[in-house]
């Protein structure tokens, strides 16, 4: 087991960060990344499964669950959902 852990707070934007500290990504077998969305354009092609899990915070990966006080009609909430309806 591998884990890197940095001191400054930033996204796993794509696959250098762990190249440069020697992990090859297509080489393991189970890898977690601690990120929001931004992972998946430089993972999901080397990933056989990609598990998002909704953990605690101030941006949750499922915004269905946060509660909005005056969202527009027509705003999707999560890719390729359905565009939000007003509610009366």
């Amino acid at each position: 087991m591998r884990i890197v852990v940095t001191s400054q707070r930033f996204q796993c934007l794509d696959r250098s960060l762990l190249f440069h500290v020697g992990i090859d990504p297509a080489s393991v077998r189970i890898m977690v990344v601690k990120s929001t969305v931004h992972f998946r354009s430089a993972f999901d092609s080397i990933a056989e499964e990609t598990l998002v899990v909704n953990s605690p915070g101030s941006n949750p990966c499922r915004h269905l669950d946060l509660d909005y006080q005056r969202l527009r009609p027509g705003v999707r909430l999560e890719p390729g959902g359905p565009p939000h309806a007003a509610q009366l």
